[in-house]
């Protein structure tokens, strides 16, 4: 029984571990914004995160409020010039939260 507790305990240590939020700050100049139907699910494309071809998304558990306050923020940035962050999670590039500077 304690060796099923001890590796259940690693396992979910390795798992938490595994799992970190970056920070990023980006000129918004060379993204590219895409939204995939029937779902809505928002991808950015060329960021400058650490995912392939610096591809961030949202879960597909975000409100289509959240998505158009991102799309909103996106164009704003491009707009003005202005740098805009993302939090986002390694763990499947998933956005966490955003904002402009």
């Amino acid at each position: 029984m304690k060796i099923k507790i001890y590796f259940f305990t690693v396992l979910v240590m390795l798992t938490e571990a595994s799992a970190s939020i970056v920070h990023m700050t980006s000129d918004t100049s060379n993204w590219k914004l895409e939204n995939y139907s029937p779902g809505g699910t928002v991808v950015v494309w060329y960021t400058d995160s650490s995912c392939t071809n610096g591809k961030i998304q949202f879960q597909s558990s975000v409100t289509s409020e959240e998505k158009n306050r991102f799309w909103s923020v996106v164009l704003t940035s491009k707009a003005s010039s202005k740098k805009m962050f993302v939090r986002y999670d390694t763990n499947g590039c998933y956005i966490k939260s955003f904002g402009m500077n």
